[in-house]
Parts: structure tokens; sequence; C-alpha cells
């Protein structure tokens, strides 16, 4: 999976902020001037961006996506408890607020180890996250991803795993009522699309 790599990169890095890169996603040319400066008027020290959606062929899938008028929103662990919104290679965060958290190396969190990170790292007392509305990259979906209905439900079922990890390590238990209800109206939709 990709949180030893990503761990191992953490660990090498010396800069004052920690960017993600997954190789078969692509990144806006003005990417991280665009990231950075807002950060830096902002006083933000995590950050991601809106995405546009690919096909193998480099194709945009969501052509007509809107991008909203105002250029950041903020949110805090309980809209992300509800979904993952940060795509990992929309991130950029100060290495001063990652300090000693990782993503999470166990073989069960993969394809969750990056939400359950996001999680901890924003209900840090010390964290301003926002989310950047500008799409300032473009994330690849593959044919074998999962999108596949077996996948998605394997997804959601480790995202209840990275929220419920989460819970039990922040101490947080009046987040679990956000969490069941989230994941129980997720499943029931991908029941139904499956019933179509």
């Amino acid at each position: 999976g990709p949180a030893v790599p990503r761990n191992v990169g953490i660990e090498a890095s010396s800069g004052k902020y920690i960017a993600f890169l997954d190789s078969d996603d692509i990144w806006d040319k003005e990417k991280l001037l665009t990231q950075i400066s807002l950060m830096e008027e902002g006083k933000i020290n995590f950050s991601c961006t809106s995405v546009e959606y690919i096909d193998e062929n480099s194709c945009l899938i969501n052509k007509n996506a809107k991008v909203p008028k105002q250029k950041i929103k903020r949110y805090g662990t309980k809209s992300l408890l509800f979904r993952n919104t940060v795509s990992t290679s929309s991130v950029i965060v100060s290495a001063e607020l990652l300090k000693h958290k990782r993503f999470e190396e166990d073989p069960r969190f993969i394809t969750v180890e990056d939400y359950h990170l996001w999680m901890n790292l924003v209900a840090d007392k010390c964290c301003c996250f926002a989310h950047i509305t500008q799409p300032l990259l473009r994330y690849r979906c593959m044919p074998q991803s999962l999108g596949q209905k077996d996948g998605r439900m394997r997804f959601l079922s480790r995202s209840l795993l990275a929220c419920a990890a989460h819970i039990v390590e922040s101490r947080k238990y009046s987040l679990m009522p956000v969490t069941l209800c989230s994941h129980l109206i997720r499943a029931i939709l991908l029941w139904m699309k499956s019933l179509k």
C-alpha cells in the first residue's frame, strides 16, 4: 500500500510544507503557487483542493462541474466523518502540523490510510484547515479501481474502520452516531444501485 512510501517521504523531507502526488494523478501547473499563496494569506496549515476526474486516456470525466464562487471552504471533523472530501494528491500540509503524525501502515487501512490521517490532522487544535475550491488536481479513475460495486462496498467498510479508529483514538464518542448514520445511508444507496 501507499502508506509506507508516503511515510518514508515525510521522514526524508526538510521543507516548510509537504505535498503529495500519486504517480497517476496530474497537478495543475499553477497548483503549488496558487495553493501556498492562499495558505500563507489565510494562515492555513493544512489544505486540499477540488478535483477534476480524468479517465485512463487523460480525458475529463466531469466536464460540466461548476467551480463555487468562494475561493475557500472550511469544515471540520464532523463533515469529514460523512465522507472523505480530501484527495491525497491535492494536499499541502505544514511539516510543523504533521510532526509525528503519519499514514496508518496497518494493512487493514489500505485505501483509507489517508482518510484516517486527515481526520487526525483536522481534529488537532493547532490545525487551520481549508478546502480550496479551484480544481488544481486531475485525479485519474481507472476501470479496475474501487468504482466497481464490490470495490465500493469494501471501501465503505474500510472507511467505517478509519472513522471508528479516529473516534477511539480521539475519545470523541459523541461522533459515533454521525459516523454510523452516514455510513448506513451510503450502504443503503449502494445496495439500491445494485438492484437496478
